[in-house]
């Protein structure tokens, strides 16, 4: 029976997405401990498109990792759809990679030997959604995030711009719980960043989804509803949009990003 079709925040409880709870990460022995995460604490609500932020080194990835389970916390949780991550294993831990989460990585990360429409596709092929869903899901997506002309093309004949955009059609079509964002405009020009960031503006507006991304570049940020800065890994302040326009939110984003040190914003 084919999935029924609605928009993530549609699909999900009133529960947060994501609750992040006094999350700790040490490396190294006890004689000479170095703290990646320092009780780090702050909640997702559904619909939410929130950026984190800080200089290299504060713990940005390191969060990443622990909500996407690539690494363990030392101390505190991460709670995602009601679940605490780190209790999971084997089958469930796979099923909650696979449904719960999207991602998109700096890199795109698609499969060189499939093309758009199959790469996007991948998710439901494993799910074993029909043919017929899958493809209806897939031009439906591929309409809303602009990347119809490269369906049919591998990612080699794609410029870079687009194979992001297929990356973040891939991310959401499984209409998963968060979707998590890694520099996704990181190694892009400033003009195929503004299209990234406009895609997942529309990923976040008009189709519910979720999103955690992290990034150096406060004009990404910009197109957020709320920013972290997390320095020595801990939570430093927060912004919300409220009813600033872009430029105005990207004001107050570089005046807390000069507090902190971070990097200087590219020229635009």
């Amino acid at each position: 029976m084919p999935e029924k079709h609605s928009s993530p925040s549609q699909a999900h409880n009133a529960q947060p997405a994501l609750v992040v709870e006094r999350l700790e990460r040490v490396f190294g022995g006890k004689g000479n401990p170095t703290y990646a995460l320092r009780g780090l604490s702050f909640a997702v609500e559904d619909g939410q498109f929130v950026a984190v932020m800080g200089p290299s080194g504060s713990g940005k990835t390191t969060l990443l990792n622990c909500i996407a389970t690539i690494d363990r916390p030392t101390g505190g949780q991460v709670t995602v759809n009601g679940t605490e991550v780190s209790r999971l294993r084997g089958k469930a831990l796979a099923r909650f990679r696979r449904e719960d989460l999207g991602f998109i990585f700096q890199d795109s990360n698609l499969i060189d030997t499939l093309s758009g429409r199959e790469n996007i596709a991948l998710e439901l092929s494993i799910r074993g959604v029909k043919a017929s869903e899958t493809d209806v899901r897939v031009r439906d997506i591929a309409e809303r995030l602009g990347v119809k002309d490269v369906l049919e093309k591998f990612p080699a004949q794609m410029s870079g711009g687009q194979r992001q955009r297929v990356a973040a059609a891939r991310a959401i079509i499984g209409r998963p719980r968060l979707i998590l964002a890694d520099e996704p405009t990181g190694a892009l020009d400033s003009r195929n960043s503004a299209v990234m960031m406009e895609t997942l503006a529309t990923m976040n507006a008009q189709m519910g989804a979720t999103i955690l991304m992290v990034t150096h570049d406060p004009f990404a940020a910009s197109h957020s509803s709320r920013v972290l800065f997390v320095r020595d890994g801990a939570l430093f302040t927060e912004l919300v949009r409220g009813a600033d326009d872009d430029k105005a939110f990207l004001t107050r984003i570089l005046e807390v990003q000069a507090l902190l040190g971070g990097e200087a914003p590219h020229a635009r």
